[in-house]
């Protein structure tokens, strides 16, 4: 049994763009570059990521795609996956252009689970800035393991806000 959790947003009005950046993997643990149409702020812009694979363990299973400047994301496969063929990634660029009021604010940052150890295992991280709002706030959540085996479902990732100042992952 598996549960889903899901979120259907549609970015309309003059204020949003969008871009989609498909990006098929040549190398392992080797950093990867695709250009962008150039966002104004990587304040008001963040990364949806999608990732499809034949292989399967849990090096292959996830990606790390990020913004490397206002023209570039950077994409890479963790160093023990078993090859770059038949790895795609797809990232959606949102970016609000908005201005004036109140604007859009995006804060990045990285972590994660360091150890092994008995499942579930859960680990606070501050969000490193205090949010205004939980209702009108969201997390969006890269997923890349380093290990060669295939005892699933350990790669799996989840992820939730639970205060103004921190996030959970399990």
């Amino acid at each position: 049994v598996s549960d889903v959790s899901y979120a259907v947003v549609e970015f309309t009005g003059s204020n949003w763009k969008t871009q989609r950046v498909e990006h098929s993997y040549t190398n392992v643990g080797q950093t990867e570059t695709e250009t962008i149409t150039a966002v104004n702020s990587l304040s008001r812009a963040f990364l949806h990521v999608q990732k499809r694979t034949s292989q399967n363990n849990h090096a292959d299973f996830g990606h790390e795609v990020r913004f490397s400047g206002l023209t570039q994301i950077s994409f890479s496969l963790a160093t023990s996956a078993a090859s770059a063929a038949n790895h795609t990634s797809v990232a959606w660029v949102i970016e609000n252009t908005q201005t004036l009021g109140e604007i859009m604010d995006v804060t990045r940052a990285t972590g994660g689970f360091t150890s092994g150890g008995t499942g579930p295992e859960t680990n606070l991280i501050s969000i490193g800035k205090t949010l205004t709002d939980l209702s009108i706030a969201s997390l969006f959540v890269n997923n890349v393991s380093d290990e060669s085996q295939r005892s699933w479902p350990e790669p799996i990732l989840a992820a939730r806000l639970i205060s103004t100042t921190q996030y959970e992952l399990w």
